[in-house]
């Protein structure tokens, strides 16, 4: 099971540097991406003002979440109107075109993946340890069965094993989803690197939109 302790204390102590305050500018520059599509999943969602976007763009949107604070915050902040129910593990939010599952990602069943045909990944795999990933990358490539797109900005500083944030490198990407998509960069946007990833051993920092489909 990952470090969700870890990310819910990092909630309850609004020690939140990674959320966002604003959506992601390869969201809407990318969103034609998800022309065609009804429903897209966002696994590990946070409060993210991303979600609203898509929904916004006609999607009904499927977030997953392990802390409650955040989407307690998520649903307040925006003064939404959201009912709350159980769902074997998880407590599943809902309200106009968004559904939000609160409990551990890998515990989705492959029921819940039907007819879901779109992931947008904000930073889950940065999240998550490489043997984590591994697991990510089996669920959205075997068990997602009818998910043919999925865009992802990435963050990348080489060979680094520490995090979080981890460090997911081109080659990774390639042996972990190459067999079961196609995929295409969109943009790499490079960043000044910080003090702290200098620490780790990182020699530059960027972050690649990654667009897979099948």
């Amino acid at each position: 099971m990952p470090n969700y302790n870890f990310w819910n204390e990092r909630w309850l102590n609004n020690q939140i540097g990674f959320h966002q305050s604003a959506v992601h500018e390869s969201l809407v520059e990318f969103i034609d991406c998800f022309k065609g599509h009804k429903k897209v999943l966002v696994p590990l969602c946070g409060k993210s003002l991303d979600m609203l976007f898509l929904r916004e763009h006609g999607l009904h949107v499927y977030g997953v979440e392990f802390s409650e604070v955040a989407i307690i915050d998520f649903i307040e902040e925006n003064n939404l109107k959201m009912s709350q129910r159980r769902v074997g593990e998880f407590t599943v939010y809902s309200g106009e075109n968004i559904d939000i599952y609160q409990g551990d990602f890998f515990l989705l069943p492959s029921s819940f993946f039907s007819e879901i045909t779109a992931c947008y990944d904000r930073a889950s795999m940065v999240a998550f340890n490489r043997d984590e990933r591994i697991k990510y990358a089996h669920v959205l490539c075997e068990l997602a069965l009818d998910l043919k797109t999925l865009l992802a900005p990435i963050f990348n500083c080489g060979e680094v094993e520490t995090g979080p944030p981890y460090s997911v490198v081109e080659q990774e990407i390639r042996d972990l989803y190459g067999n079961f998509f196609e995929l295409t960069k969109l943009k790499t946007k490079s960043f000044p690197l910080r003090d702290a990833l200098k620490e780790r051993g990182a020699m530059f920092e960027e972050e690649i939109t990654w667009f897979f489909s099948r």
